[in-house]
């Protein structure tokens, strides 16, 4: 395979990489902190408990093991109390906006972590040729903190140097030194690898989750937009036909069963198909948008407003009298006529017809024949001229 391609391919992977651990990394931080403040309080006391342990116990029968316990037991507490700040810091940083202190936080977090073992394992060699401390150590902090690729590499590399360097201070067997450094940095490459793996898998996880978060936001949209579009007319934003009819026979029988008022108003613009013909049907659009805004900044907020089809509107008017019905036709009629609809630099003038229609008292009118009933009415007042309001004749029907 020619070496080009795949020198492309491995920077255009990168920049992939690097993009995606970018859109994490705040995130990650987060993360950190609350990390950062939980290791804290769960690692404090033990720090303490080994430092009484190391203090208050025998001191040893050599003057080296004296040391050695002296100096462990100064190590805890010294980590006790790096741990207590780092806590109080991780508790304010939790609280600000992702900033250089708040990253850096997790930075030093890690040099404490991996600089304590180095000591640990440095005051071992006095008494035990063993680093399980700086093993352990190493793999915990590449588990348990989220550290971008870049950032970990140069940190486990310090370590190891620390490592490499302090343990010549106390360990003086040549033979065990070699196989102390050997096996050092087999544990500094074992933690950077977990903390590689921790890093990507984490990055992956969260990547999915945002996916899957804007996935659901986009998936509620369109439910919303579909229950939306189910109920109102996608044109002026009213309620449709469907939904206005589900509306209007449920008040007509809460007003049938508590012998309540209920009026319905029926208009049409007059003319309307003169206007597509004449400005085209963009025009027409925006004179029922018009007229959908002026019956909306009418009615009450009781009101219901609908648009049935085409240049025709509807009103339900809930605990409205015939009488108070007609007046807020005649007053619609006015105002249709005293504005006009704006289409792009022109003025339409406008005129409607309106048709009222009052819920019978007595009996089990429908819904269906009162509005059938204003129906007739518009239609009345459309063959006696147009521009006006016509009442329907009341019923009186008894029941059967």
């Amino acid at each position: 395979m020619p070496l080009r391609p795949l020198i492309d391919s491995s920077r255009t992977r990168l920049r992939t990489w690097i993009a995606q651990h970018d859109a994490v990394a705040d995130r990650a931080l987060a993360d950190n902190i609350t990390r950062v403040r939980w290791a804290a309080l769960l690692i404090i006391p033990l720090n303490l408990l080994y430092a009484g342990i190391f203090w208050l116990g025998p001191l040893g029968a050599t003057a080296a093991e004296q040391d050695w316990k002296r100096a462990l037991g100064w190590s805890h507490l010294a980590m006790a109390l790096t741990l207590t700040l780092l806590a109080l810091w991780a508790q304010w940083a939790r609280r600000q906006p992702p900033t250089l202190w708040t990253r850096m936080l997790v930075i030093v977090m890690v040099c404490c972590a991996l600089g304590f073992m180095v000591a640990l394992v440095t005051i071992d060699q006095l008494v035990t040729p063993s680093i399980t401390p700086f093993v352990i150590g190493s793999s915990l902090t590449g588990v348990l903190i989220l550290l971008r690729p870049g950032i970990a590499l140069p940190l486990y590399c310090c370590a190891y140097a620390a490592f490499f360097v302090a343990i010549g201070t106390t360990q003086h067997d040549a033979n065990q030194l070699l196989s102390n450094r050997i096996n050092g940095f087999s544990a500094a490459a074992l933690g950077l690898l977990l903390s590689v793996m921790l890093w990507r898998k984490n990055t992956v996880s969260e990547l999915l989750r945002s996916d899957n978060e804007r996935n659901y936001k986009a998936l509620q949209d369109k439910q919303q937009q579909l229950e939306y579009l189910a109920s109102h007319d996608a044109l002026t934003g009213l309620y449709n036909r469907h939904e206005f009819n589900r509306q209007a026979d449920m008040e007509v029988a809460r007003a049938l069963r508590y012998q309540t008022a209920v009026c319905v108003i029926v208009t049409d613009v007059d003319f309307f198909k003169a206007v597509n013909d004449v400005h085209g049907h963009p025009a027409g659009d925006q004179v029922l948008k018009h007229m959908a805004d002026l019956l909306r900044a009418t009615v009450r907020t009781t009101d219901v407003v609908a648009r049935m089809g085409g240049e025709e509107f509807i009103i339900l008017l809930p605990h409205t009298t015939l009488t108070a019905a007609t007046a807020l036709a005649e007053k619609l009629r006015a105002q249709v006529e005293a504005t006009s609809a704006t289409v792009g630099e022109q003025r339409v003038n406008l005129r409607a017809s309106f048709g009222v229609a009052s819920l019978a008292q007595r009996g089990t009118e429908t819904f269906a024949a009162l509005y059938a009933r204003a129906d007739q009415a518009l239609y009345a007042a459309k063959h006696l001229g147009r521009n006006r309001v016509e009442v329907a004749s009341e019923v009186d029907a008894s029941p059967d």
